[in-house]
């Protein structure tokens, strides 16, 4: 088969006959587009050979994991001498703990620390006089009745003079027809109408 041969072989297939050379714009980037994807599927094709052949021939030593090694038999024995010595610490002071707390409370100290309980110191609050309100008020000769609101008390409260109320500390001195006097930790007050 000489070259003419093939020519004519050629001319025959109909293969190269219907390739012709794009002649509008758009049938140039259709041919640009088609060269780039072919180009690329072509070096994706490449590169996944190159890669196949490079794992299938590599030598390099696979990484193995090591399998740690256990610890002798004497060093795990005196591991778990020292945890249980440990764990026998801890459940001594837990138990005798509460022990100790208990006699602690028993004795009246603190079981916490060795100082002794401060002492409290007095603290006074001061003393303010109730607030008074008059509900009704009867004076007939020399003497008379009220009926009073004295704050924390019972409402209503009936007093003549002389009465005493909040625990001893206030004391009604007079009542006459302008409103009720009274004492409260040996301070005069006076109400009125």
């Amino acid at each position: 088969m000489d070259l003419s041969q093939l020519r004519i072989k050629l001319n025959r297939s109909k293969f190269l006959s219907n390739f012709k050379a794009p002649v509008s714009p758009e049938e140039k980037k259709e041919l640009l587009f088609f060269l780039l994807l072919f180009l690329l599927f072509s070096a994706a094709a490449v590169t996944s050979v190159v890669n196949f052949w490079w794992l299938n021939t590599s030598k390099d030593k696979a990484n193995i994991l090591q399998v740690p090694q256990m610890p002798a038999g004497s060093e795990i024995n005196a591991r778990l001498s020292a945890f249980t010595q440990k764990y026998d610490v801890f459940l001594r002071y837990r138990n005798e703990s509460r022990q100790l707390v208990e006699l602690a409370e028993t004795v009246g100290r603190y079981p916490v620390s060795v100082l002794s309980r401060p002492v409290a110191q007095e603290f006074s609050v001061p003393d303010f006089a109730p607030q008074i309100q008059i509900r009704a008020l009867v004076v007939m000769g020399s003497g008379g009745v009220a009926t009073l609101d004295i704050e924390n008390e019972t409402p209503g409260m009936l007093v003549r003079q002389g009465t005493v109320f909040g625990g001893g500390k206030g004391k009604i001195t007079a009542i006459d027809p302008k409103g009720v006097s009274w004492t409260w930790s040996n301070k005069k007050y006076r109400t009125d109408l």
